[in-house]
């Protein structure tokens, strides 16, 4: 919900899921947004618990996106990060599970 609340004022968020590629070992995604991006200071930190870019005031706890690091790592996966001011591009991969 991040992505909505941070939107550019007056225009609407858009939000892309890429399938970029597979390779014999990993599915690599990339989720990409419109929005203001996340500020370079908080960057380092995001994955981090208790980090919020909210101020205070706000309901925000700053565990989204380490938990979403946490799951992604037990499942044997990884996450990147790269934000701008034109928006934020979180990568994903995801080890291949072979189907028996």
């Amino acid at each position: 919900m991040n992505h909505i609340k941070n939107s550019i004022e007056g225009g609407a968020t858009k939000i892309i899921i890429k399938y970029v590629k597979k390779d014999e070992n990993n599915v690599y995604v990339d989720i990409i947004d419109n929005g203001l991006g996340i500020p370079k200071k908080f960057i380092s930190k995001v994955f981090e618990p208790n980090t919020s870019t909210k101020d205070e005031s706000s309901s925000s706890r700053g565990n989204g996106m380490y938990i979403n690091k946490k799951i992604i790592e037990h499942s044997g996966g990884g996450i990147q990060l790269d934000s701008s001011k034109n928006g934020t591009i979180v990568s994903l991969n995801f080890p291949v599970i072979q189907l028996q």
